[in-house]
């Protein structure tokens, strides 16, 4: 491990783990003190397993630090290839605006519709944050602008609301004119994306073989 580590520098690594080996060595001494060589230690935390795991984390620590991109010998040991700006895929950031279908008893069969921000590793101008919270007050003005109100939408606690519009083209049609208010998609880039859980098995129709999305007099194969 030393020679690992040798000309790195480790962040606070050594603080913590020089703390937690003063803390090993008092350990030592009160299990010492409570059993016998014979018996092992019930609720009592093994120093020698402290230490073990430690040393294991400091040494992942090191194998996967690099200052310029922190997670690049981890990416490298684990996808097997070299990391850079093109092969890195972002995961994409998702909220739900919509809960609906079956179970809720709305009108939309469709019982979730999210907003997916599609960010990549070259969007380093990019704020997801100011991203969010524009999609988030454009979709909060179309909601207080509707007929039925917020009131109608019943929001949660996690912000999402009920799906009270009255098909799944509504519910599209708003979520688009929100994104094209924000101003934010171009032509060349879609940031902000549509996202839905058709929840489809809930709204088949076994003994018909059909889906039952859009009403009874317009069932799906």
């Amino acid at each position: 491990m030393t020679q690992f580590f040798k000309h790195k520098e480790l962040p606070l690594s050594k603080k913590v783990f020089d703390q937690l080996a003063n803390w090993v060595e008092k350990q030592k001494s009160r299990i010492k003190s409570q059993l016998s060589e014979d018996n092992e230690a019930e609720g009592i935390c093994n120093p020698y397993a402290v230490r073990s795991c430690l040393e294991a984390v400091w040494f992942a620590y090191g194998n996967t630090l690099t200052p310029e991109l922190p997670c690049k010998s981890l990416y490298r040991h684990m996808m097997q290839k070299e990391m850079n700006p093109l092969n890195v895929t972002v995961p994409k950031l998702m909220f739900t605006v919509f809960n609906g279908g079956k179970a809720l008893v709305s009108k939309v069969k469709f019982s979730r519709f999210y907003i997916i921000l599609n960010l990549k590793v070259a969007d380093v101008s990019v704020d997801a944050n100011l991203l969010y919270y524009k999609i988030s007050a454009a979709i909060k003005k179309a909601i207080t602008s509707h007929k039925l109100g917020e009131s109608g939408f019943k929001a949660n606690i996690s912000g999402s609301y009920f799906n009270a519009l009255e098909n799944i083209n509504e519910s599209f049609k708003l979520l688009e004119d929100a994104i094209v208010s924000t101003g934010v998609n171009t032509n060349e880039r879609k940031y902000l994306l549509i996202g839905i859980n058709a929840d489809s098995q809930s709204s088949y129709l076994e003994e018909q073989g059909r889906y039952d999305i859009e009403g009874p007099k317009n069932l799906f194969d």
